[in-house]
């Protein structure tokens, strides 16, 4: 309910928030591929905003989800994830991330 508020009125910062945390609750009930397609939608959001910690922490998460199907293309995305949130300077999502990036 909130995504179509944040559409209908325009906010792109909502509206990535909202892919966000969509995309972690349908991964933590197992549906991934939704997940995968809510952290890309919010990858995507981050990339018009110019947000390189947003787009790093959602491409992490779309790292995670391809683990189990394509673990060299899910470390492909974890690399760029942990570049993109080292050049946003966010040392909070960088230490978060730490245990999923290493």
């Amino acid at each position: 309910e909130a995504l179509t508020v944040y559409q209908e009125i325009g906010d792109l910062k909502g509206q990535l928030n909202a892919h966000n945390t969509l995309a972690m609750g349908f991964m933590a009930y197992g549906n991934v591929a939704e997940g995968k397609a809510r952290a890309r939608r919010a990858v995507e959001i981050a990339q018009m905003l110019g947000d390189k910690t947003a787009e790093g922490a959602n491409l992490l998460l779309v790292a995670q989800c391809r683990f189990h199907d394509n673990k060299e293309e899910a470390a492909r995305l974890a690399s760029l994830a942990s570049r993109l949130l080292r050049d946003g300077g966010d040392r909070k999502t960088m230490e978060e991330a730490g245990p999923v990036i290493s």
